[in-house]
């Protein structure tokens, strides 16, 4: 069915949730990858089978035929909670998680920092909960060699930033203006849950009702003027 390896008791029919955890590397990002593979060969041998299927029975429809659709494709949930790792290993996750033909659903359980921020942002649906943790910040290499090996070096972490802030940028509501700031300033940009949903880095926060947070009421009972809020007899 596939070049790629074979992994014991994985089914592509039913195994639809991978795990991105701890350091990212070729290790952890290139068995996701393939496990992605494996699930989209699956689907779309799935999706030969139907329409063969159907062109068998062609002859026997009639009237005109419209909006022939392929069985529904279970989305792949990938489930995340990394503090970041390697940008070349992230971004061929990232390639993968792209091209896929079918779904793929972030989920960030716990965190996602550095690189981990941009693979969540590269599903077709993220999602995460108030405390799940996100960070970004600037690219940064180890410091080895001479002068002329530290200027190719600079160079090089120079265009993976800007492709790094391209992609945080044109992913969410980020300004590139907010990435300058804290990359100015040397900081880290630590964020929570709501925070990354008023930003676009997600879409949907699991234990968030945006309905019920819109009536929450701060007072001395409330420190605010609102509806609901006001004393019998004022």
């Amino acid at each position: 069915m596939s070049n790629y390896t074979t992994y014991d008791n994985f089914n592509p029919e039913h195994d639809r949730t991978l795990y991105l955890t701890g350091e990212i590397c070729d290790t952890t990002c290139d068995e996701i990858i393939q496990k992605i593979h494996l699930i989209n060969e699956f689907d779309f041998e799935l999706t030969e089978e139907h329409f063969g299927v159907l062109q068998q029975n062609l002859e026997y429809i009639q009237g005109d035929i419209v909006g022939l659709v392929p069985p529904y494709k279970k989305e792949i949930k990938l489930v995340i909670n990394s503090g970041g790792g390697s940008f070349s290993s992230g971004m061929a996750l990232i390639n993968a998680i792209q091209n896929s033909e079918t779904p793929i659903i972030s989920e960030v359980i716990g965190m996602a920092k550095s690189m981990a921020l941009a693979i969540a942002m590269s599903a077709d649906y993220r999602v995460a909960y108030k405390n799940s943790q996100f960070m970004y910040h600037a690219a940064s290499y180890e410091m080895w060699g001479d002068l002329i090996s530290h200027e190719r070096e600079v160079d090089y972490t120079k265009r993976l930033q800007e492709q790094y802030d391209e992609y945080i940028t044109e992913s969410s509501y980020i300004e590139q203006d907010d990435l300058e700031k804290f990359k100015k300033a040397r900081m880290n940009w630590e964020m929570f849950g709501l925070e990354a949903l008023e930003l676009g880095i997600v879409d949907e926060l699991f234990d968030y009702d945006p309905e019920e947070a819109e009536f929450d009421c701060e007072c001395e009972l409330c420190n605010c003027e609102c509806e609901g809020c006001e004393e019998d007899g004022e």
